[in-house]
């Protein structure tokens, strides 16, 4: 049982047959037979409690195990409406695996199929938590958590980014907010060479990290455009290798989506599938823009944004480089809008920031639009 940042409140919320139930008995564990076991989960209550995810996971004893081996492998979740299984078919060498994931929704709770492996095994998958672990003789690991600490231990690039957004959401007091998250990203002609050397995918996983924080599923939507836009599909942390390359790879000079600046185009999609599409007046959306500049359509833009400034959606523009970013360098003295729903920085180079600088500016004027939001009625 974890709280917000992936951790376990302390040694009584790792719920195993050692420690059968938390201190309120919110959850509790039932082995059921040699194969199986069950925990009973007071979901009513679950909200009062230190935690506010748990994560199901399973491990296996000896050198050589792994999960390729292991055959039915599944997670059942069982209420009075219903049953859904999530059976294990994909496993490789891992020795532990976190089957599934219960978080909260704004309908309640939902239940996500993870199927992420740690090669170390049990220790890996405690410290990952929070949890440390000594090794004791006769080939026993005995679990003790002696104090609640960060493991320097992550899986992948979006992990280690997850908590630098975690810790920024905590420290901006919008760790709570559960938004929809998406970027836009310029696949003009002049972004051929950030397309060749990785930084639109660096940018494409740093948004992702936000949104798998942020989104109620950890899914993030994704646009290139160029002369035209293109609404690629939607992912989650589990597939963001290679997405540029398997997505749009490179800007086109022929065919493709073109090598010009049309950022209206891809905004009236944007703005389209959050309205009208997937309307939400409970869930804000954040958008993050990314542009190398040569931006010309400035009444365009500039109509767009005062439109829906009564909507649900925060534009945060990035400027790739020092170049012409018209309209999005003057959004503070753009009048007409219900709230200020945009706000614009340029960076010379994405790779030379850090990341803690770069979520501090992403998330700068975010959380003032969400309560402003609020209070005109935008959101509930």
């Amino acid at each position: 049982m974890v709280g917000s940042n992936g951790l376990v409140p302390s040694d009584n919320y790792m719920i195993f047959y050692i420690q059968p139930a938390d201190p309120k008995k919110n959850v509790s564990f039932n082995r059921s037979s040699d194969q199986s076991a069950v925990f009973t989960i007071q979901l009513d209550q679950l909200p009062n409690s230190l935690a506010e995810k748990c994560i199901f996971a399973a491990t296996l004893d000896g050198e050589s195990a792994a999960f390729k081996e292991v055959k039915g492998c599944s997670i059942s979740i069982i209420t009075a409406e219903s049953e859904i299984t999530y059976e294990v078919t994909d496993a490789g060498d891992e020795k532990a695996l976190v089957l599934a994931e219960l978080y909260p929704h704004s309908s309640g709770y939902k239940l996500r199929a993870i199927g992420r492996g740690f090669n170390g095994g049990l220790k890996l998958l405690a410290e990952a938590h929070g949890v440390t672990v000594e090794e004791e003789s006769d080939m026993e690991e005995e679990i003790k958590v002696d104090h609640v600490k960060q493991a320097p231990i992550t899986l992948t690039k979006i992990d280690l980014l997850k908590k630098k957004v975690v810790i920024l959401l905590e420290k901006k007091k919008i760790s709570h907010v559960k938004a929809r998250v998406a970027d836009v990203i310029d696949a003009s002609g002049s972004m051929a060479n950030l397309y060749s050397n990785g930084t639109v995918q660096s940018a494409f996983e740093k948004v992702l990290a936000v949104a798998a924080c942020m989104d109620d599923a950890g899914v993030k939507d994704t646009w290139f455009f160029g002369s035209k836009s293109m609404r690629a599909k939607s992912v989650t942390e589990r597939e963001f290798e290679g997405f540029v390359e398997r997505t749009y790879p490179r800007p086109k000079f022929f065919g493709g989506l073109g090598i010009g600046n049309n950022e209206p185009e891809v905004m009236k999609d944007v703005i389209r599938k959050y309205t009208q599409e997937e309307p939400s007046d409970s869930l804000p959306t954040f958008v993050v823009f990314f542009s190398d500049g040569g931006i010309y359509e400035d009444k365009k833009i500039s109509k767009l944004l005062i439109d829906c400034s009564n909507q649900n959606i925060f534009w945060q523009f990035v400027g790739l480089g020092n170049a012409n970013f018209g309209v999005l360098q003057k959004l503070d003295d753009l009048i007409g809008r219900v709230v200020d729903n945009a706000d614009f920085f340029a960076l010379d180079d994405l790779n030379e920031v850090t990341d803690e600088e770069l979520y501090n500016r992403l998330l700068n004027e975010f959380p003032d639009w969400l309560k402003q939001s609020r209070s005109k009625g935008i959101l509930r």
